[in-house]
């Protein structure tokens, strides 16, 4: 087999050179290629269970692919094969741009995209698992796998953006367009199932209309469910029942014997949505109902929500625009921890607390605008008076909404977060201060709820940086721009080097990006769970490699609470030692302490296996939180990092002795090695000797370096030792 670079393809050469796909990786898929295309069948399952695990929204849209979701599995299955089979080349180009563009088509994002890297690797290990290569070509060979891996997602994601650039992709409606159910409610005409489903066409709906009761199709939308379903969705239209499956809703037009069916799918089974579908079939034929009566209640239904009768979100937004005012304000306020109090109250009491919270918001909201609702948990209340009346408003919002609520024998209490954006003459469009006003609600809420926070246009800059610092950190995990760099940790008495930190390091244009501006943006998203594996990976592998060298050193790793909480933690931990030998007790996970009771309460049984796989566990900036004793009695941990924050002011701040003296004493009492961080002076250092902390790391060692430097200063360190022996 050939698996050649093809000449005169200057943009796949210039992704080989920028991911490093070299001649001798092409050479080595020509001589291990085939082998490992064949070696694992399981890829296509892996890959939809990543658009489930990864994109949760596109769980419904593989529910409406129905027989298509067999032929897309099927479809990666063989490309997956493709990469290492097959040479790089212009098909091989092409192949890529089609499968991006298919991505695109299903609404994956670039840097979800950018995820299958991982996906596609595991195949990878599992499939070199089962070949019989000595380590050495097992690494040449899975390393050019991943560069190849590379070239092709790098395509991919080109050709998404290029597809989502020429084309907008709506998201899935829980509710039937306003719009449509607008046009439909000012007829001055007949409806009939060709000017119904034609109507539907323009608005973007999937919508078909059968007779009954021979279930026959009269207008609309051809295939929208498989067979079986479809013949279960007219059945139960004909008894007179609504029907809800695959993605799709089936009504049938009133009385007790419906002359037709709608069946409209790409819709989710919610209440409203489904009211309006019946209200819609009622103006295809029901003598008993006025078609003036049915378009009236129509009309009303597509602008308020049907559990608290307030205004919704799409005729909120028109009311604020019909505001003819210089000033105009709205106040979005959420219920915190409504989805708890739902769950352990139930759905008709979690309702009724809702109808509650609508009518003491309308009440007070009367005299100065109006109350609408606009999410499960949040209301907006707008008004068109100055700033010094929005905050009067809001103290009565506040004061209204935690005023204990009777539901039966129980009394509820609320605690509320609100985010206010002002209007002072700009005549910004209602969708931009509803979005501003959301900006300053998640503002808001990062304190913990039960704040309120007023919109200003930092925000706005704030959130732009952040959301193009993800897509650029998504890129940069597969093209190859991130690298570990490691920071020694010694014994302060005998200055014998004891092990290393692993820290993320990320290049970008020649420049390191600092982790205190990318962490803030990846941490509350999935980036930052593949960063974890990322960085586990590389870990366990540079270890395995210095052990089987003759290097004794153990390594700690920072994981976030995220990947520790997330199912597939525990088999990637599994699956690392799988392929790699390590020593016992050599490779230590690192948990931040700022982790919250309720993660705590999740990560304790994978923490306690992580043990008795032979891995350490350490708690790191211990001293930060409130929780911290918690935690070390809740958590089975090896080793007690002290926060660098205390031990860089010790000198300056003689009262932090105090604390880390305490510190000293129970790591003693409880048999637990405690680890200081951030010494950068020989004076700090001295100190720590006084107080009994005998471990450490931090500037004066060694600042953090790349595998290469930290050989160098492996044997200065230990020449110098010798020489002061």
């Amino acid at each position: 087999m050939n698996t050649t670079i093809t000449a005169n393809l200057p943009v796949l050469d210039e992704v080989c050179r920028l991911v490093g796909f070299s001649a001798s990786h092409a050479a080595c898929l020509a001589e291990h290629g085939a082998n490992l295309a064949c070696a694992d069948d399981a890829f296509g399952h892996r890959y939809f269970g990543y658009l489930l695990e990864a994109a949760p929204p596109l769980e419904t849209l593989t529910r409406k692919l129905g027989p298509a979701l067999r032929a897309l599995i099927d479809g990666q299955q063989r490309h997956h094969e493709q990469l290492f089979a097959l040479p790089l080349d212009a098909a091989a180009q092409e192949r890529a741009a089609a499968m991006g563009r298919i991505h695109g088509k299903l609404g994956l994002c670039p840097s979800l995209l950018a995820g299958l890297s991982e996906v596609h690797v595991r195949a990878v290990d599992q499939a070199l698992h089962g070949l019989r290569l000595d380590e050495a070509v097992r690494g040449e060979v899975r390393e050019a796998a991943r560069r190849r891996i590379q070239i092709d997602l790098l395509m991919q994601v080109s050709a998404c953006r290029s597809l989502a650039s020429n084309t907008v992709s709506a998201p899935a409606a829980r509710a039937l367009p306003p719009g449509w159910l607008a046009e439909l409610a000012g007829l001055d005409t007949a409806l009939t199932p060709a000017l119904l489903c034609d109507s539907a066409q323009r608005h973007g709906m999937s919508l078909a209309c059968y007779a009954l009761p021979g279930a026959h199709r009269v207008s609309g939308a051809q295939r929208l469910l498989p067979d079986a379903a479809l013949r279960a969705a007219l059945d139960a239209a004909s008894a007179g029942q609504p029907w809800h499956g695959e993605g799709a809703l089936c009504v049938g037009t009133p009385g007790p014997a419906p002359r037709f069916a709608l069946l409209a799918a790409g819709l989710d089974n919610d209440a409203q949505t489904l009211a309006q579908l019946k209200l819609v079939a009622a103006l295809l034929g029901n003598p008993a109902q006025p078609e003036s009566q049915a378009s009236e209640r129509l009309t009303y239904v597509s602008q308020h929500d049907l559990t608290t009768a307030l205004p919704n979100r799409q005729r909120l937004l028109e009311l604020i625009d019909a505001l003819q005012v210089p000033a105009r304000w709205l106040i979005v306020v959420a219920l915190d921890g409504f989805h708890e109090l739902n769950a352990r109250l139930g759905h008709a009491q979690g309702d009724e607390l809702l109808r509650q919270c609508a009518r003491r918001l309308d009440r007070l909201s009367r005299h100065c605008g109006g109350t609408a609702r606009i999410g499960a948990a949040r209301f907006a209340v707008y008004g068109d008076s100055a700033r010094e009346a929005v905050d009067a408003v809001l103290e009565r919002v506040v004061a209204a909404l935690t005023l204990p609520i009777k539901l039966g024998i129980e009394s509820v209490e609320l605690s509320v977060s609100a985010g206010i954006v002002v209007d002072k003459g700009e005549r910004s469009d209602a969708s931009a201060m509803l979005r501003r006003a959301d900006l300053a609600l998640i503002r808001a809420r990062q304190g913990g709820g039960g704040g309120w926070h007023y919109y200003d246009e930092a925000m706005d800059i704030e959130i732009r940086r952040l959301h193009k610092l993800r897509a650029d950190f998504a890129l940069a995990l597969e093209a190859g721009e991130l690298a570990l760099f490691y920071q020694p940790k010694i014994n302060l008495v005998s200055h014998r080097v004891t092990g290393v930190e692993a820290l993320v390091r990320w290049r970008q244009n020649g420049r390191f990006v600092p982790p205190g501006v990318f962490f803030p943006a990846i941490e509350t998203c999935d980036l930052m769970r593949r960063l974890d594996a990322w960085v586990l990976a590389e870990a366990v592998a540079s270890l395995a490699r210095w052990q089987s060298a003759g290097r004794k050193l153990s390594m700690s790793v920072n994981v976030s609470a995220l990947s520790l909480k997330h199912e597939s933690f525990l088999p990637l931990i599994e699956g690392l030692l799988e392929h790699h030998t390590l020593e016992a007790d050599s490779l230590e996970i690192e948990v931040l302490e700022t982790l919250s009771q309720q993660e705590a309460t999740q990560i304790a049984g994978k923490l306690s296996r992580c043990r008795e796989l032979g891995l350490r566990v350490a708690l790191d900036d211990f001293g930060t939180g409130a929780s911290s004793l918690v935690h070390l009695q809740q958590l089975p941990f090896d080793t007690i990092k002290i926060d660098q924050r205390f031990v860089r002011i010790l000198i300056d701040s003689p009262e932090n002795e105090a604390i880390i003296r305490s510190m000293v004493a129970y790591a003693g009492h409880t048999r637990r090695r405690l680890v200081a961080e951030g010494i950068e002076s020989q004076a700090i250092w001295q100190r720590l000797l006084e107080l009994g902390c005998e471990d450490g790391q931090g500037y004066e060692i060694s600042p953090p370096m790349s595998a290469e430097t930290l050989e160098l200063w492996l044997e200065d360190w230990r020449c110098s030792e010798e020489v002061a022996a």
